[in-house]
């Protein structure tokens, strides 16, 4: 993955720092959020790092609030 945001969309400009940051959100809940966030923040600040870490968690919220009536009709099944 460095290597994608070095050297094709050359967001960054060396892996070194991208690899630091994914060892370091070893650490948190989200390392995947935690280097999103910092790829943001390199690129646009703190609005960069705003918008990349909502991206990240956004979709799989939207799919869980639409999944939630159907959870809920299994689970009044039994």
């Amino acid at each position: 993955m460095p290597e994608h945001v070095v050297d094709r969309l050359h967001w960054l400009v060396d892996a070194s720092g991208v690899v630091d940051r994914l060892a370091l959100g070893q650490l948190t809940p989200d390392p995947v959020l935690m280097l999103a966030a910092y790829v943001g923040y390199k690129l646009l600040g703190i609005g960069g790092a705003i918008v990349a870490a909502t991206a990240s968690f956004l979709p799989s919220f939207v799919l869980m609030l639409g999944l939630l009536p159907a959870f809920d009709r299994v689970r009044n099944l039994t």
